[in-house]
């Protein structure tokens, strides 16, 4: 998956898991058909990922890189977005090892965004973000 990928840190005991903002944004829903799609396909990943993490009995930090993209809050399908984080977490609810994601590489609007969409967020993931980086 070209918006995703992960190591893992045998050091430190985790896991590394990137979401890559810019490629995201290529391959957005346009439909209900591609969201159904891609939501089928990041399960895939997670599940692998998931597979890693309880192997090792690690814990993951999640990395979500804007690389510096300028798009706006218009440029997002919220509705799509959304979908696919709640259906993660409805996927891993039973097993969390998230313990903190961090926003890197941001422009300005993705504080707006963030702070938008919030209150739609399941409440460890609003509690676990943190912001760096902010363009």
């Amino acid at each position: 998956m070209e918006h995703f990928s992960y190591e893992y840190n045998q050091k430190e005991n985790l896991v590394y898991v990137y979401f890559y903002a810019d490629k995201y944004m290529e391959i957005q829903p346009k439909n209900e058909d591609e969201c159904a799609l891609l939501t089928f396909c990041s399960l895939g990943f997670i599940d692998e990922v998931s597979e890693v993490t309880r192997k090792n009995n690690a814990k993951q930090i999640c990395i979500i890189d804007c690389n510096n993209s300028k798009f706006s809050l218009n440029d997002v399908n919220v509705k799509f977005a959304m979908y696919l984080v709640w259906e993660i977490h409805k996927h891993t609810k039973n097993e969390i090892y998230l313990i903190r994601t961090e926003v890197i590489n941001a422009p300005a609007v993705a504080l707006s965004l963030f702070n938008f969409i919030k209150p739609m967020l399941p409440k460890f993931v609003q509690e676990s973000i943190a912001f760096n980086a902010i363009n």
